[in-house]
Formats: C-alpha cells, sequence, structure tokens
C-alpha cells in the first residue's frame, strides 16, 4: 500500500518527543506545584512544534472528504495507509474513517480501503470499532468477508476482533437501510463477540437483532 514518507517522519518527531518528556517527567523534572526544569522546558518546545509539524497540514483534511475533493480522498486513504502512531494520530484517523465512509470512491480506491480493514485487525488505528466499521461497510463485499473469515479462523486472536467489526458494519448499514450480505461470512466470523464495556447491553441487543434477522 502507498505510504507518505514525510507524514511517517514527522510522526515520529512527535512520538520521540512524547517519550522524552515521560521521561523526565518520570525523573522528577515536573514539579508538583507545576515547577519546570530547564531540559523540560526545552523538551516541551520541540513537543509543540512537532505536534504542530504534524497536525497543522491534517486539520481540515476530514472537513475536505466532507466536501468530496478528489484529492483529499486520496489523502485520506495515503494517511490510514501509512498508519502514522504519535500523539493525537489516531484521533485523526477516527474522523477519516468516518468521512472516508461517506465519500465517493473509485474502484481502486475502494479496494485499497478494504485493504485497510483488513491490515486494521494487526495494527489499530482506532480506539474502537465504529468508524472502522463504518468504512468496511461502504466497501463491503464477499471477497472482503471471505477475508476477514480467513483471518478468524486462522489466527484465534483475531477472532473477537473480527466478530466486534462485523457486528459494526451489521449497524452501518442497518443506520443506512441495508442488512449485511452473509455471503463468505463463516458462522465463526459472526459470532458473538466478547462485548467491550460498559457498551455490552447495547451491541449485544443489536447483534441478536441481526441474527434474528438472518435466521428469518
Amino acid at each position: 500500500m502507498p505510504i507518505d514518507p514525510a507524514l511517517l517522519e514527522r510522526a515520529d518527531r512527535l512520538q520521540a518527543a512524547s517519550r522524552e518528556q515521560n521521561r523526565l517527567i518520570r525523573e522528577g523534572h515536573l514539579g508538583r506545584r507545576g515547577q519546570k526544569s530547564d531540559a523540560y522546558l526545552a523538551t516541551l518546545d520541540e513537543w509543540r512544534d512537532a505536534y504542530r509539524a504534524f497536525h497543522e497540514p491534517l486539520t481540515d483534511l476530514p472537513a475536505r472528504i466532507l466536501r468530496g475533493g478528489p484529492s483529499a480522498v486520496e489523502q485520506g486513504i495515503v494517511y490510514l495507509e501509512s498508519a502514522p502512531r504519535c500523539h493525537g494520530s489516531g484521533y485523526l484517523a477516527e474522523r477519516v474513517l468516518h468521512r472516508l465512509s461517506r465519500a465517493s470512491l473509485s474502484n481502486e480506491q475502494s479496494t485499497r480501503c478494504r485493504a485497510i480493514v483488513v491490515q486494521s485487525l494487526t495494527h489499530r488505528q482506532a480506539r474502537g470499532w465504529n468508524d472502522m466499521g463504518a468504512l468496511a461497510g461502504a466497501v463491503w463485499t464477499p471477497t472482503l468477508a471471505r477475508e476477514l473469515s480467513a483471518r478468524a479462523a486462522t489466527d484465534p486472536g483475531m477472532l473477537n476482533d473480527v466478530r466486534l467489526l462485523v457486528c459494526r458494519v451489521a449497524a452501518w448499514l442497518e443506520s443506512n437501510g441495508a442488512t449485511l450480505p452473509m455471503d463468505g461470512l463463516t458462522d465463526e466470523a459472526r459470532g458473538e463477540p466478547r462485548w467491550p464495556s460498559p457498551w455490552g447491553g447495547r451491541w449485544r441487543a443489536l447483534w441478536r437483532g441481526t441474527r434474528r434477522g438472518r435466521s428469518e
């Protein structure tokens, strides 16, 4: 998948600044009353510069995707393919995922988005499965269903994540007046997940409702 080396370089800089800041805090450079050592102040300046360097070029990316700009859609996909890891990168990924689920995608872009969905099983970019489930629902095909089913069957550590993702896909499709196609999904992949607290009851009700709909 295409990646953006400059984006990853900026993310690495911010991540390094965050690690150094945390190290100095552990060593007592930030006092209980807010006193800051010279070393901590210098690191804080670097962290702020690195944060601006990473986030300022991307601040309006979700809004530009919403407006339908082709270059913004492509930039959003490349952001997810690059999968940067630093302070605030996951929150931005969630917003990009949400906007891309409503965007007009080419066939090639849809294929890349399906690869991003599969990649998310081993390289999480979002805190939950809501936004990744929305993107997966938008680009859902039997091929994606079979690949997720295969991951669930071959790696027991991924089984629950696949089930949570499938549940969120079903919820996104339901919110758009559609139902989850069964083609390509195994019974194992669409089994009941272990529900994350505190939303277990809500998602369990949704899952049981979709299961009833599948059996009718």
